[in-house]
């Protein structure tokens, strides 16, 4: 008994050390039908792969990021945005306070409670899923949101094309989805899993050096021991560090017409891509809503996507250059590569922008 409680004691107190000195990559998923989605009601510390930020992670009943929840009836007066993608959808490198979501909540309350429209107030739900292909976002967007019929739906894109063959694909010039196979016996197991490891610094940390020096690669290796501990900026100054540019948002939703191209690749990935998208148009079409692609690391026009989008008049912003043309300092962590702190402030400003000139 003495043996087992000094074994506890140690595991609790080695744990204690990872969780303030030597905090670890973690994610909380379940298995489910597109592959994995977040393990609901949880919450959790989170550090980048870089070891350059440090974050609070909540997911709510949904698998949403925080802790509110959302009446499937809207209630009268409110706009619903909900904002999907991978990690730049996600924001896990960042606490729920500075998420693009979350400011561009606050932006919209404050605006509308300075106005006399229909809208009363907004909610944002922020559905971003890390690691996730478009394919998956459509998959999440069918099962999770859009029951919630958010009358603003911004999808980001961040350029993949070749992983959204897993879970969907073509038949005929139809879109049909491929399904995981898993017992319960699995689900369950990935469950627990999931759910311990989102939990313990230690055991993902133990987790990361069997696969650094026997079971394959990990993402920056020579971060794997760095201790540290953190400070996020103070959003305050968010606003005095953000240039004044006289370009209109609506200028970054529109291809130069001099550049706009006819012709689209035939091959089966790009075919499959530009379905996904356009089924997402019209599901969110399909209830009066609108959907916009955000285009998040280079503009629309080096994408095969954005001509397409221009073709079937499917709508979106141009997000990297808006951050752009905007920062005065860098919006990006350096090394993770991400959007910091600063950067989901300049996201969450584009979004606000675009959504006053055209929804209110």
């Amino acid at each position: 008994t003495v043996v087992c409680a000094s074994l506890l004691l140690s595991l609790l107190l080695a744990e204690a050390m990872f969780q303030r000195y030597f905090p670890q990559p973690t994610y909380a998923v379940k298995l489910c039908p597109w592959g994995f989605e977040h393990i609901p009601n949880i919450s959790f510390k989170h550090t980048t792969e870089s070891k350059e930020a440090l974050s609070y992670i909540q997911y709510n009943s949904q698998g949403f990021r925080g802790t509110a929840e959302y009446a499937i009836s809207k209630p009268g007066g409110t706009l619903r945005v909900a904002i999907l993608g991978d990690s730049y959808g996600e924001g896990a490198e960042v606490d729920y306070e500075y998420l693009h979501g979350t400011v561009l909540e606050e932006m919209l309350n404050t605006y509308l409670d300075k106005s006399n429209g229909s809208y009363r107030r907004a909610e944002v739900i922020k559905a971003g899923v890390y690691a996730y292909d478009s394919c998956q976002e459509l998959r999440l967007f069918e099962a999770r949101v859009l029951e919630f019929k958010p009358d603003v739906v911004f999808l980001i894109y961040t350029g993949e094309l070749s992983q959204n063959t897993n879970f969907c694909q073509l038949e005929d010039h139809t879109l049909t989805y491929v399904n995981m196979d898993y017992t319960r016996w699995q689900y369950n197991l990935r469950y627990i899993v999931g759910y311990l490891k989102a939990k313990s610094h230690l055991s993902n940390y133990l987790h990361r050096v069997y696969k650094r020096h026997f079971g394959g690669h990990i993402h920056l290796p020579e971060q794997l021991n760095k201790a540290f501990t953190y400070e996020p900026p103070d959003s305050r100054e968010f606003s005095k560090a953000t240039k004044d540019i006289d370009k209109p948002v609506r200028d970054y939703m529109k291809i130069p017409e001099k550049k706009i191209r006819q012709d689209f690749p035939d091959n089966y990935e790009y075919r499959l891509l530009f379905m996904i998208f356009k089924k997402f148009d019209a599901l969110v079409k399909d209830y009066g809503g609108t959907f916009y692609v955000v285009f998040s690391h280079k503009e629309p026009e080096t994408y095969e996507l954005g001509h397409y989008l221009e073709k079937e008049n499917i709508e979106y912003i141009d997000i990297f250059s808006y951050v752009n043309d905007h920062r005065t300092k860098k919006a990006h962590f350096q090394v993770d590569g991400h959007w910091n702190q600063y950067g989901h402030y300049l996201v969450a400003r584009g979004f606000f922008e675009l959504i006053r000139g055209k929804h209110f």
